[in-house]
């Protein structure tokens, strides 16, 4: 036990029982105790597994099969924030599956908790100023459309915008916010988002930039004036730019679809004049660079991650810049490029005993933060860090139910796809079993344009507590490890991306970690396709496969394109590697291949699904059922694009736990 570090569990008492706070001293880390009157004896406590270190011991049995409700139930503190002058924080809280607002005073240990009418939820939500929050609420698990204003104490709560989504808090206007607002008339208006300045007091909004064809989103700078502008051609996007809120657009670069130098703008520095932008100029991966936007040039590389791609910055309004970078290899990393903040780091990150940890946010004069750890086997806690008395009090583990001695290591991998590229991914092993000959769950992310990511994950240790091995695979096509690798996924639907899968799977069966004989696959979105073509195309390698809201037939994503534009068609044409028109598409069809399939197969569906229409599943069921084979179907009509109520998210868990255990089990 390292450091006796115990936390105000809100969730059980929302009074302090006892705190610790760590005094942060550069190369050094002091803990004193701080007792409340209700304190209790420290050698009593059961806190061990607070101070464990990322690899935990294995278990000597396997644990217990956890009920399906503890993986997927809303955590008990999830989204935090720490008020703009540090004295409040305010976070996400379930109650009953309900997820609520709840805030806290630093100061006076007074918790209060919003309440809302007509079966509404939290969505997300951040501080407007000291007294203030700006809050988005869901319906059965989807936004409402509304924005809400609220004051700190849960009184006055009132919608004050509709159907707009924000492109900046403005921070240092206690008044206002700016909103991009859609003006489409129809399927043949052409036109993105405008810009609107919105007052969060009386809901009225001015405008600040006017709708224009193609153009799908604005970016502004660290003074909220719109400067960039991102319009999508049909042959890649053009990045327009404006020196000042005046000032006439005009191109600052054009980036290609087929190739060639990225331009990902991150954050404008405070100057107005320096963008960090995120580019694989004479690299084969993005770096960060600074870019001149008035000369409409590099200046200068910023930093090289190790072979992947940068994906964000951390900026400072406090100091007035840039303070670190984000990428992400096996793990998130988080480099300081400022010598403050990367002392502030190091020392918080000693304390807590080297385990993964990240600043959510600070207050506006960086007196104090909020601190959040976590890993592969822990759903995390939060802290709050008092910088300039060098004290961390913890504050609220996010899901209390969980214990990270029972969840299984994420372990990251690497190996060789049968053409040489070098592919890396994840394996997980349930705790308790002897690593060998395990039935394993190929679980291919969906996207395809996405990656899968070291960390916690509910669906993974789901699968592990009930004694899979889980395989995720970063395939050809996935983001985050530089351009020529994305694009080598691009025409490859049905290809080489399903070959990498299957490369994965043998893999991991010659190394002796799978069961040959037990092998199932699990996917979601593009991860349901990746599961439905790799059973028709490799049906000697698996006994059964699970299909969630998954595309079936790649040429229905053409058809039911949310917008008709050529330029939307002619983007997913050039990823599924087609020409002009959806009939050279050359992305096998699972719904073609039916007869293929040798597995069970389970398919839910969602059927207000915006992004994959639920034709996919009809059609892929009734070729199913055509071609003679097992298969179950279901489909939830409230749902859309991944379920999000209680009653839909524990069916669906509880038919693939009795799926797997049917065709899986020992």
């Amino acid at each position: 036990m390292r450091y006796p570090i115990l936390f105000y569990d809100l969730a059980a008492n929302f009074g302090f029982r006892q705190g610790v706070s760590g005094v942060l001293i550069p190369g050094q880390v002091v803990f004193r105790c701080v007792a409340s009157p209700n304190s209790v004896n420290l050698s009593s406590l059961h806190l061990l597994w607070l101070f464990v270190a990322a690899a935990l011991p294995l278990a000597a049995a396997p644990p217990p099969q956890l009920p399906v409700e503890d993986f997927f139930r809303p955590p008990a503190c999830g989204q935090a924030q720490l008020s703009p002058d540090g004295t409040k924080v305010a976070f996400e809280s379930a109650e009953a599956w309900e997820k609520r607002l709840a805030i806290y005073d630093l100061r006076t240990g007074k918790l209060t908790r919003m309440r809302f009418d007509r079966n509404y939820e939290l969505s997300s939500f951040f501080w407007k100023g000291n007294d203030q929050i700006i809050l988005f609420l869901e319906q059965d698990g989807y936004w409402t459309g509304e924005i809400y204003a609220a004051a700190a104490d849960g009184s006055g709560m009132q919608p004050v915008g509709d159907h707009s989504r924000i492109i900046n808090r403005l921070p240092d206007d206690p008044h206002h916010i700016l909103v991009a607002e859609s003006e489409r008339s129809g399927p043949s208006d052409m036109r993105g988002p405008s810009v609107r300045l919105l007052n969060v007091e009386t809901s009225r909004s001015s405008p600040v930039q006017s709708a224009l064809e193609h153009v799908l989103s604005w970016v502004t700078d660290q003074d909220g004036v719109v400067r960039l502008g991102l319009r999508a051609d049909p042959d890649g996007v053009t990045w327009l730019h404006r020196r000042d809120k005046d000032g006439p657009l005009s191109v600052l670069w054009k980036e290609k679809l087929a190739g060639g130098e990225t331009f990902n703008p991150l954050e404008f520095d405070f100057d107005g004049r320096t963008l960090y932008v995120a580019s694989n100029r004479n690299r084969s991966f993005d770096a960060l660079w600074a870019f001149d936007v008035e000369k409409k040039e590099f200046v200068r590389e910023v930093f090289v991650p190790p072979g992947v791609d940068v994906e964000g910055v951390v900026m400072s309004r406090r100091h007035r810049r840039l303070m670190a970078v984000e990428y992400t290899g096996d793990r998130s990393h988080i480099e300081p490029l400022d010598p403050e903040y990367a002392r502030l780091r190091k020392s918080t990150q000693e304390a807590l005993g080297n385990r993964p940890m990240s600043f959510r946010n600070h207050d506006k004069e960086w007196h104090k933060a909020l601190v959040r750890v976590g890993g592969d086997r822990d759903p995390g806690e939060y802290y709050v860090l008092d910088i300039d008395k060098g004290e961390l009090n913890a504050f609220h583990r996010v899901m209390p139910w969980i214990k990270p001695e029972q969840m299984a290591e994420m372990r990251p991998i690497e190996f060789k796809a049968r053409d040489g590229l070098l592919i890396h991914g994840y394996l997980s092993l349930p705790v308790g079993r002897e690593p060998r000959n395990l039935p394993l769950i190929l679980h291919p992310h969906g996207g395809p344009q996405a990656r899968d990511h070291w960390g916690f994950n509910e669906e993974v240790q789901f699968l592990c507590n009930r004694g899979f091995a889980v395989l995720q695979v970063n395939f050809r096509g996935s983001t985050g490890y530089g351009q020529k690798f994305e694009k080598a996924g691009f025409g490859e639907w049905g290809g080489k991306m399903q070959d990498d899968l299957t490369d994965a799977v043998k893999w991991t069966i010659a190394e002796g970690y799978a069961d040959p004989k037990r092998v199932g696959i699990y996917g979601a979105s593009y991860g349901g396709y990746a599961t439905m073509i790799v059973l028709c195309l490799t049906p000697e390698l698996y006994r059964c496969g699970i299909n969630y809201v998954g595309v079936t037939d790649p040429k229905l994503l053409l058809k039911h394109a949310r917008h008709s534009e050529e330029v939307v068609k002619a983007q997913i044409r050039r990823l599924l590697g087609g020409a002009t028109d959806a009939e050279l598409i050359k992305a096998p069809s699972a719904v073609a291949l039916a007869d293929h399939i040798q597995a069970p197969v389970l398919m839910y569906y969602g059927i207000h699904d915006p992004r994959v229409d639920i034709e996919n599943g009809d059609v892929m069921a009734a070729a199913l059922s055509r071609a003679h084979k097992t298969y179950e179907y279901k489909t939830k009509t409230l749902e859309g694009h991944g379920f999000q109520s209680k009653q839909a998210k524990l069916e669906f868990y509880n038919a693939m736990d009795a799926f797997l255990a049917k065709y899986l089990g020992e």
